[in-house]
């Protein structure tokens, strides 16, 4: 009985601290490769690596980030791009910068 407990125990405490880790922000550099808008649901839409990204660009901050993702793809300029993780294929975009 004592070996299961002294399993179970550590177990159980690298389960707890994944968790919080997989629901978190990631960060991904390289060069966008697509950036578009839904003019009817004012979406943006990114590609970065393989990843798609999302977020509302009917604001002034959504706006500025579809300026930027479109300059970074028009000169071909490496980029960093935050994503909130989850299960979903296309993630929501928090920030991008320039590198």
């Amino acid at each position: 009985m004592k070996i299961k407990e002294k399993i179970l125990l550590p177990l159980i405490m690298i389960i707890s601290m994944i968790k919080p880790s997989i629901a978190g922000p990631y960060s991904e550099e390289g060069h966008i490769t697509l950036v578009e808008m839904d003019m009817s649901t004012y979406y943006c839409t990114l590609r970065i690596n393989n990843q798609l990204g999302n977020w509302y660009c009917n604001s002034i901050a959504g706006k500025a980030m579809f300026d930027l993702a479109k300059i970074a793809h028009i000169l071909n300029k490496p980029a960093k791009v935050t994503f909130m993780s989850g299960y979903v294929k296309s993630k929501d975009v928090l920030s991008i910068t320039l590198e």
